[in-house]
């Protein structure tokens, strides 16, 4: 963009410009520390000339003038480090009081979690402890006996599980309300994924069976759709329900009638097997079988080297030395079962609190 020309003659004569004027400035080689500074008056007339007023007031200003003035500007900044230091402080000490609130609960939930793991081994101590002594049949205390595992106090108790209180829970029958009936049962796995039950009956009346079935140790499934042999007990009485339930750490197959007319009948029937597939394929350790005759007086047979108990391990923590000063408890309870015979016990049930 071009300038745009004055005419000739139309030039504004330099003295008619805006002056500036500045009052003490004949002392301004003289100025000093302590010295009174001048005082400047800027009268604009004509406001498009106010850079050429500048640029001649700077002029006037020798290099000392402006150190002065620079000196007294950075002089004019004292305590800004403070300031910013306090502000500094002030977060940092928010910041820092939230923190440590925060590292201190931390260090009581370790602790915390700590003494439960302590206590939980300990309770596990002794869970293992009463299975050893029912594995080599060395004798438990009936109101039960009590160990120190790692500075903890632990107390064990057993509550033996016979075969008879085993299946009427699984069963789901009073114990109170059965007698041992006439059926005679045998179960056996003759290999690996097959079971077999021979039920026979040996009183001198009439009987009838209401259940029949097995207890095996493990997780296992019923094949579905298996060919059922003509001389099988559901054959000749078809009008059945299957159920398969898992129970203290074992699984149950049973197979119930309920009618009258439809139930296997020892006239008809004095021998019947009853045989299935399961998988996988393997071999239990334990089995029981069994057959229960009636609903409200029940006749139950079963076979089966079974025993059992409910152990309980309570780890405690004291905080003092009398015995009520208890800081934490942990118990363990874990059902129990083996056989007799073999004396081989298994845990099938472990429950924590």
């Amino acid at each position: 963009m071009r300038n745009k020309e004055v005419p000739e003659g139309d030039e504004e004569p330099l003295a008619t410009l805006p002056r500036l004027s500045l009052r003490g400035a004949e002392q301004r080689s003289n100025l000093g520390r302590g010295t009174a500074w001048p005082t400047f008056q800027l009268t604009v007339e004509n406001s498009p000339a106010i850079l050429l007023l500048i640029y001649r007031s700077l002029v006037l200003l020798d290099g000392k003038t402006v150190k002065a003035i620079m000196k007294r500007a950075i002089r004019d900044q004292k305590g800004q480090a403070l300031i910013l230091a306090i502000i500094l402080l002030l977060v940092g000490g928010l910041v820092s009081a939230s923190l440590l609130a925060y590292m201190g609960t931390g260090l009581i939930t370790g602790e915390v979690y700590e003494r439960r793991t302590a206590e939980l081994y300990a309770a596990d101590a002794g869970i293992e402890d009463a299975v050893w002594k029912m594995q080599h049949n060395v004798y438990i205390p009936t109101d039960g006996y009590n160990l120190t595992v790692n500075d903890k106090y632990v107390w064990v108790t057993v509550a033996p599980i016979d075969t008879e209180l085993f299946l009427t829970n699984l069963l789901g029958i009073d114990p109170k309300n059965w007698v041992a009936s006439d059926w005679v049962i045998i179960g056996r796995i003759p290999e690996p994924g097959k079971a077999e039950i021979t039920i026979s009956w040996n009183g001198s009346g009439n009987g009838f069976i209401t259940d029949a079935g097995i207890w095996l140790d493990g997780t296992c499934s019923y094949v579905e759709d298996q060919a059922i042999p003509d001389d099988d007990i559901r054959d000749l009485y078809p009008d059945y329900t299957f159920k398969r339930e898992s129970y203290r750490g074992g699984t149950g197959f049973i197979w119930t009638w309920e009618q009258q007319p439809t139930r296997p009948d020892s006239r008809n029937t004095p021998n019947s097997t009853l045989t299935f597939e399961f998988t996988p394929n393997y071999i239990p350790e334990l089995g029981i079988a069994f057959t229960m005759m009636g609903r409200q007086n029940v006749g139950l047979s079963y076979y089966g080297e079974f025993s059992g108990g409910t152990i309980t391990a309570t780890a405690t923590t004291y905080i003092g030395t009398a015995t009520a000063d208890i800081e934490s408890q942990t118990t363990v309870v874990a059902s129990v079962v083996g056989c007799t015979a073999s004396r081989s016990f298994d845990i099938i049930n472990w429950d924590i609190s």
